[in-house]
């Protein structure tokens, strides 16, 4: 059990990572660092439900307006990687990705 958790927990970060580096390296890289310099959150403590609202503000605050087809993005890649259904989860980005890394630490989708 222990094992498939990591598993998943990995497979969140890998979703993230994805879904960042489709806005280029330097996307990827800022919004890590941003994340860990304002928020202390370092990329892999990302899978705790509650530190992952850190990323969510992290890209509200770096791209304003134009976060929410990055935030999809990130749900999307998550979603995949996970088996869940996109359309299970709250709407909001917070809430979804509490969501997802809630059941990634274990709890049902």
């Amino acid at each position: 059990m222990a094992k498939e958790k990591e598993d998943l927990r990995e497979a969140v970060l890998k979703a993230i990572d994805y879904a960042l580096q489709l806005f280029g390296e330097s996307v990827y890289r800022v919004v890590y660092y941003y994340c860990e310099a304002k928020f202390n959150v370092k990329r892999d403590e990302l899978t705790d439900p509650e530190k992952i609202v850190c990323l969510a503000d992290c890209i509200t605050e770096i791209f304003k307006g134009a976060s929410s087809f990055l935030e999809e993005q990130i749900i999307s890649s998550i979603c995949r990687s996970l088996n869940v259904d996109r359309k299970t989860l709250p709407k909001g980005f917070k809430e979804a990705l509490k969501k997802l890394t809630a059941y990634a630490s274990g709890a049902k989708p």
